[in-house]
């Protein structure tokens, strides 16, 4: 069973090594995010300690464009924004880990 969490912008140092150990990802939603004022997630942090991190789009609530292309480059930026030139440039070409946190349905 895959488990994954969504947003997980406010995680504590001891969290983040938890969902690393577990092998637990997260869906990084930055513009919705951006739009409620909740936080940046550290996906330098996630990175570090083995937690999958995959892109999402939110909702329409709070992201009614749900392009992905765009969510790439925001997460970028922001990640840039906290985290200076450390920040990953590949997550400006949306690369991300979370492949493997797709569902699979069964029939």
């Amino acid at each position: 069973m895959t488990l994954w969490f969504a947003h997980l912008v406010k995680l504590l140092p001891e969290e983040i090594a938890l969902l690393g150990r577990t092998g637990t990802g997260i869906a990084h939603c930055p513009q919705s995010n951006g739009r409620l004022g909740s936080g940046i997630a550290d996906l330098l942090a996630l990175e570090q300690a083995g937690v999958p991190v995959s892109l999402g789009v939110d909702g329409a609530a709070s992201n009614e464009a749900a392009d992905m292309q765009s969510e790439a480059h925001a997460a970028w930026l922001l990640q840039r924004a906290r985290k200076g030139m450390l920040a990953q440039p590949r997550y400006a070409g949306g690369t991300f880990e979370g492949g493997p946190m797709r569902p699979r349905w069964r029939m």
